[in-house]
């Protein structure tokens, strides 16, 4: 068997080669021309900011609660459209427990200049009408209509007078009366946030300092009665505007009907000498229907007279 020369082999690697380098070419050139993909454009995203705005009308006063902001998410021409052109606080824990110092309308942003500064509020002074005053008296809670005698609510001021009883003086049962009507709350205790309840903590104090608008003879009332007995408020609708023509004192005989003891003094002459004898007598009080009844036609007879003279006159213009 013959041998395979060095250079026999060396030429048949290099055909072998040669027929792979073609093929491959081959395939190349009859491969189809590709595709091109489609660049998508690339769009810049849009930038939006959460911003605080009101979500109701909001007085002077108020101390901004949770519910009083809603946060949006606004663009750049959203919020030129809006006319928020000017610095707004972004963040809301830094709003919530800050009371306003003016009146913001439903959808306004928040400015550090809109509140008063942090830890302050509203002198009462600034709440104050011409001419009247401020008073503050002890109220207690459950008197101050189960807390519901808010800030800013107008209620009227009832008095009740301890009961009197001295071996050396007149006895004086006590008494509960009306001293004032349509008096505007202006705190209880440190709060004077209006609409803002106030109550008691657990095992603190039941009584309250609630400070009152009245007039300067309102204020003499009030320093008369100091502990003399005790005061508790009564709601009224702010609407409100009626004034009681008489309220009279009420006191519990009156209530319950019960029989007065009237005191009479009588002389006694014996001989040359004189005594005096003092001696008590129990006298029927009126009954609560028959004060009704009495009021009632009373309040039809004037009435009537009323009528009566308007009618006279409504003749009178036609004559």
């Amino acid at each position: 068997m013959s041998r395979i020369s060095p250079g026999t082999l060396l030429v048949g690697v290099i055909a072998i080669v040669a027929g792979l380098v073609g093929a491959y070419l081959a395939r190349e050139n009859m491969k189809p021309d590709p595709v091109p993909v489609p660049v998508a454009e690339v769009v810049p995203p849009v930038l939006e900011s959460l911003v605080p705005i009101t979500s109701l009308d909001l007085k002077s006063g108020r101390k901004i609660a949770f519910a009083d902001i809603e946060i949006q998410r606004l663009t750049r021409e959203q919020m030129i459209d809006r006319g928020i052109n000017k610095a707004y606080m972004q963040d809301s824990s830094q709003i919530i427990g800050r009371v306003l110092r003016k009146d913001l309308t439903v959808g306004t942003t928040f400015s550090p200049q809109d509140f008063y500064p942090e830890g302050t509020g509203p002198n009462i002074a600034d709440h104050l009408q011409p001419g009247m005053r401020a008073i503050t008296v002890p109220v207690d809670l459950d008197s101050a209509v189960a807390g519901f005698a808010s800030p800013g609510t107008w209620v009227d001021v009832v008095f009740r007078s301890e009961a009197i009883r001295a071996a050396d003086s007149d006895e004086h049962p006590s008494v509960a009366i009306t001293m004032l009507e349509r008096v505007k709350v202006l705190a209880v205790e440190e709060e004077t946030t209006e609409g803002i309840r106030v109550t008691g903590r657990a095992g603190a104090a039941r009584s309250s300092a609630v400070t009152l608008q009245v007039d300067p003879e309102g204020v003499a009332a009030l320093r008369l009665v100091e502990g003399r007995g005790s005061l508790a408020l009564s709601l009224r609708n702010p609407e409100d505007d009626s004034l009681s023509a008489s309220v009279k004192p009420v006191s519990m005989t009156q209530l319950l009907n019960l029989p007065t003891k009237a005191k009479h003094e009588m002389q006694v002459f014996r001989g040359n000498r004189m005594s005096r004898v003092g001696f008590e007598s129990e006298t029927e009080g009126e009954t609560m229907l028959t004060r009704l009844a009495d009021f009632q036609d009373n309040r039809a007879e004037a009435l009537s007279v009323e009528s009566s003279q308007q009618q006279a006159a409504v003749n009178g213009n036609q004559d």
